[in-house]
């Protein structure tokens, strides 16, 4: 009588366990479309930094993880909110490209990238995976953009001096990547406010540019985690940094040194979906610190 009894317990907690997977997925699944977790609409995400190395404001963009993907016709939505924040530079962190997909997204932004911006650029891993990496920069410097490989462009904004500095993607080989750090590193302007572009934020890049003590580094690739729960979980997994990453979006401190991580701008060509994690346009105001 016991065996029996024991044989249906077993056979009710079936049915619960069977019946509640799909019912608590149903709920989930409703809750994240009543709060717009999927939401794949462009995000400005400005942040403030101030400096006594400036004596008027500064205006950057980031742009970062493109992965060729479109907004609006001739991107002309990223374009316009680009605009909108009149900057004073545009800075590109890699991945403007994917390895999966054609040029065309990341064309035409190039092509509509307003002309009388100095912009930017550092590659990023799939850059180095479409297989043509010095093609996709002689397009760019076609275009007028600086392509920095270990180097450091001075560049006088409001009749003040800052240095951008940039590397490419370790995926340029070992030797060349520690090569360009050092190089970036030694032009690097110490009198001048200087910025880095880096492709990964991860703690094991980032630990060998901060002893040159850039005042900002710029960063992308950790796509913001994926999926985010406001408040809670700032990222689920990312490349290079696994499970719960550190450091997939926003701005972190150490020392005198600020780091700010771009969840990028891709939207459809992942394989896992962003959930609380629309594609940022990422604005920053550098401003006068008289301190």
């Amino acid at each position: 009588m016991k065996k029996k009894l024991t044989e249906k317990s077993s056979w009710i907690w079936s049915i619960v366990i069977l019946g509640g997977i799909p019912l608590v997925i149903y709920i989930l699944w409703r809750y994240l479309v009543s709060k717009n977790a999927f939401d794949k609409t462009l995000l400005i995400h400005p942040y403030e930094i101030g400096t006594a190395k400036i004596n008027r404001p500064v205006t950057l963009v980031l742009l970062t993880d493109l992965h060729n993907n479109f907004f609006g016709t001739e991107q002309n939505e990223l374009v316009k909110a680009i605009q909108t924040v009149n900057p004073d530079m545009i800075l590109m962190a890699g991945d403007m490209i994917d390895r999966k997909f054609p040029l065309d997204g990341f064309l035409a932004l190039i092509r509509n990238l307003p002309e009388s911006v100095p912009a930017f650029f550092v590659t990023g891993n799939n850059d180095f995976w479409k297989g043509y990496p010095a093609g996709i920069k002689t397009i760019l410097r076609d275009h007028g953009v600086n392509v920095l490989e270990g180097e450091c462009v001075l560049i006088n904004v409001k009749n003040q001096m800052i240095d951008v500095c940039g590397i490419d993607d370790p995926k340029i080989g070992k030797k060349i990547y520690h090569a360009q750090i050092s190089s970036a590193g030694e032009q690097k302007n110490s009198g001048c406010y200087s910025i880095l572009l880096m492709h990964r934020p991860d703690r094991r890049h980032l630990n060998e540019v901060l002893p040159y003590h850039y005042d900002l580094i710029l960063s992308g690739h950790a796509h913001g985690g994926q999926w985010r729960i406001p408040g809670l979980i700032n990222g689920l997994i990312a490349p290079d940094q696994g499970i719960f990453p550190r450091y997939t979006g926003g701005l972190y401190q150490h020392g005198e040194t600020n780091q700010i991580v771009s969840r990028g701008l891709a939207k459809n060509s992942n394989l896992i979906p962003r959930i609380f994690n629309r594609p940022e346009l990422v604005v920053i105001q550098l401003l006068p610190d008289k301190r």
